[in-house]
């Protein structure tokens, strides 16, 4: 697969649509799962350095996925 796909939200049941408060809620606290996840990586953070809305995708199951990393940075981190 493509992309950085997020787990599930607790609000499963809920349908994904943007038409509803609540599925506009779930898709961004997914996306924020998934930049959350990105910068909390074991020996450094990647930071994807062009987040825009059309940088996230929704998946079959109602995922959001990040996608295109053309202008990622993968950081390191010291200990000094």
């Amino acid at each position: 697969k493509k992309g950085i796909v997020t787990t599930p939200s607790a609000v499963a049941a809920t349908a994904v649509t943007r038409e509803t408060a609540v599925g506009r809620l779930r898709l961004a606290l997914d996306a924020t799962k998934g930049l959350a996840g990105l910068h909390g990586v074991a020996g450094g953070p990647i930071i994807h350095a062009d987040i825009q809305p059309k940088q996230f995708l929704v998946d079959k199951e109602g995922r959001v996925v990040i996608n295109d990393f053309n202008r990622c940075r993968f950081m390191r981190w010291y200990r000094g």
